[in-house]
Parts: structure tokens; sequence; C-alpha cells
């Protein structure tokens, strides 16, 4: 089944049927998690982040209902994020050794690697702690899916698209106020708050493709490739982050090659992701809750039979 929301079906079923999915590929990757662990604590910290996404969007609903669920989802995805970091990192490096493949650093970034790939299999090894974090995991899922029975959601097509319009535009601001602090400040936090806002939309683009308009799937191509440049600048910060505390051993690299190649790469993508924010959230959108309800009205008046739409 699909995470999109179907226009010609009540809201409040379409929202629970998406969550409810989600749910159940977290459940099932959460069940995995010992025997893979990279794929599977990544892949559940994917629906994890479009289960947060859809709350946000109808968060209007009951905001205490949201920030009681969003703080469950935000615990889960962060108990599962160790070996996906330290992959990360070793991530990091390999695009950095593509990049500057000539330069007289690569010795050291390679060097770098295999510190990386060791600490990353030392993670791995720790079976037990893995499977923990899985079984608290699916037992979060299990309230959670129980949780979502008692989600207080609009049935009726306009008050459902009130909703879902209220949910877009505010993330649509979000993201932009994210941008403008981002380039006011410069800082680590302001870039990560842009890099969610932007992860946001995404996945709310996703959700309501078949109700947003104009050129969707030009629009969430623009915004993935925003999102994958945010990502990239994270990794970066938090490579440094790790230098600075210690837990990556730079020691090797007495020159501080890489940490220049950190900054400088870092000082490029924020020059660009700012830039490129600016282009696809300068505008906030108009119309949305009307274009969203004429959707609706279109998708159910197609789903009739020809004999309902002679009685109508």
């Amino acid at each position: 089944m699909s995470f999109r929301l179907d226009p010609g079906k009540a809201c409040d079923a379409e929202l629970r049927r998406v969550m409810l999915l989600q749910i159940n590929h977290v459940r099932q990757h959460a069940l995995a998690v010992a025997e893979e662990p990279l794929k599977s604590p990544h892949e559940a910290r994917k629906a994890i982040k479009k289960i947060r996404a859809a709350l946000r969007l109808a968060r209007a609903t009951d905001k205490a209902f949201y920030r009681r669920e969003n703080a469950r989802w935000r615990d889960i995805s962060a108990s599962l994020a160790g070996p996906r970091e330290a992959a990360a990192l070793i991530e990091t490096v390999d695009r950095f050794v593509k990049e500057f493949a000539d330069d007289a650093n690569r010795s050291a970034l390679l060097t770098l690697r295999a510190h990386l790939v060791m600490r990353l299999e030392l993670l791995k090894s720790t079976r037990d702690a893995l499977e923990a974090a899985g079984q608290a995991c699916v037992v979060g899922c299990d309230e959670a899916a129980r949780a979502i029975e008692n989600w207080p959601l609009p049935h009726a097509s306009k008050a459902g698209a009130h909703l879902l319009a209220k949910g877009a535009k505010r993330a649509w601001k979000d993201a932009e106020a994210a941008r403008k602090e981002a380039r006011r400040t410069g800082e680590e936090d302001d870039f990560h708050n842009l890099r969610k806002a932007v992860k946001r939309h995404w996945t709310h683009l996703g959700l309501l493709h078949d109700l947003w308009p104009g050129p969707v799937k030009k629009r969430r191509e623009a915004v993935e490739a925003l999102g994958n440049m945010l990502g990239e600048l994270n990794d970066i910060y938090v490579m440094e982050g790790h230098m600075r505390t210690g837990a990556v051993e730079m020691g090797f690299d007495t020159e501080g090659h890489f940490a220049r190649l950190l900054e400088q790469k870092r000082l490029e993508l924020r020059r660009s992701s700012v830039a490129e924010a600016e282009k696809l959230f300068g505008k906030p959108p108009s119309g949305l809750r009307a274009s969203f309800e004429a959707a609706m009205a279109r998708a159910r008046a197609k789903s009739k039979t020809p004999k309902q739409r002679k009685a109508a």
C-alpha cells in the first residue's frame, strides 16, 4: 500500500492507514536489528521520519496528542541511531576521498576510514544492546498503533482539507523561518532545524501528491536534492563534533588536512543550501485549502458509478 493520501477517501481513515503502514515497517525492521545492524535501523528510522511528519501535518487536531506521540518516536529513533551514525561517518570520509582523490591528504583520509570501520564493527558486535533496542522499539510500535485508534481526526472532506492545508502551510513557513535563521546565524543547530523542516516538507509532498496543486513531482525532486545537501552538511558537523571530543582520533593527521577540508566543504554547503532554500521557500503557497477541496471533490466524483452520478 502507498504512503500517499487518497483524496477520494475520508481524511481520518487515510491518515490512520498511512501511519499504521509505517508503524508496521518500523516494527518489522526492529525485529531484525541484531541480524542487520546497519540496514534495519536505517530503514526503521526512515519510516519513523515519515510517521513524525504525518503527525506534524495533522497536529492541529490535538497538540497534546502530537507532543506525546512525537516524543515517543523521537526517543525510539535515537535508540536505533548508533550503528547508522557510525556508518554515516565512513560515508562522509568516502565522499572526501572521491572529491579530493589527488590531494596530499588522501593517505590520512584512508587511515581515518580504517579507524572508523573498526569502530563500526565494534558497534555491530554489541548484539545484546541491539536486540534490547529492537525489542523496546517493538513495544513502542504496539503502543503507538493502539494510540492511533484514538487520534482525533476529521472525517468530512472540507474539514480534512482545512487540516491538511493548515499543516502543509505551517511546514512551509517553518522551513522558510529556519532558512532565515540559518542564514543569519550560520550555527549548526539552525542548519539542523532547516534540514528537519526540509525533510518534513518533502514527506508532506509525498503524502499530498494527489492533492497538491502544480508540478508536485518536480518540486519534490528539488526539495529532495536540498535535503541531501543538508544531510551532507549534517554529516560534516557530526564528524567535526566527534573530532573535537576525541571520539574520532585524528592524531595521525598531524598537519590537520582533514579538518581544513571539512571546513572548506562546510562553508560551501552552507552557502549553497541557503541559496537553494530561498528559491524553494521564499514565497509561501496560497489557496492550498481550496485546491485540496477541489482535488477531493474530483476524486469523489470519479469514484462514483454512472448510476450514482446520474442520481446526484
